[in-house]
């Protein structure tokens, strides 16, 4: 007896609390036109602030009728890392925790340790003086 006292008093306050929660928009509804439209335009140009936020360009430049874009203008945007052995030709890529390893003229990546098995990933180093300028094909940022 008791225990269906308790829970028909907790429907009962069930019940109030969720028509509480469902007045306060028919009350901001009620306010106005002019406050609902000042929302929806504020939240239109938050919403424009974050995608612009998370949109960046990469420049890709065109190696032989592949694009590429620089390793260095990648890791300015993800803030990443990298450290070219000119000896052996290789780059060591850390980006978000993830490390990549390249080796030029090689269709090979390795990725955390693991190679993952493709021919549209390798690296180009294009030497200009005493410079390397390092690419990338856009293949790597492509999502499977």
């Amino acid at each position: 007896m008791w225990k269906s006292i308790i829970m028909l008093s907790f429907c009962c306050i069930l019940l109030v609390a969720c028509q509480t929660t469902n007045d306060e928009p028919e009350r901001s509804a009620n306010n106005g036109d002019e406050l609902e439209h000042q929302e929806n335009t504020d939240n239109s140009a938050s919403n424009e602030r974050e995608e612009d936020d998370t949109l960046q360009q990469l420049s890709v430049e065109w190696i032989n009728d592949q694009a590429y874009f620089a390793v260095e203008d990648l890791l300015e945007i993800v803030e990443g890392d990298y450290e070219f052995d000119e000896i052996h030709r290789t780059v060591n890529i850390e980006i978000n925790n993830d490390y990549y390893y390249l080796i030029d003229g090689v269709p090979v990546l390795e990725r955390n340790g693991q190679y993952v098995a493709t021919d549209d990933i390798h690296v180009r180093i294009v030497e200009d003086e005493d410079e390397y300028n390092i690419y990338l094909p856009i293949a790597l940022l492509k999502k499977d």
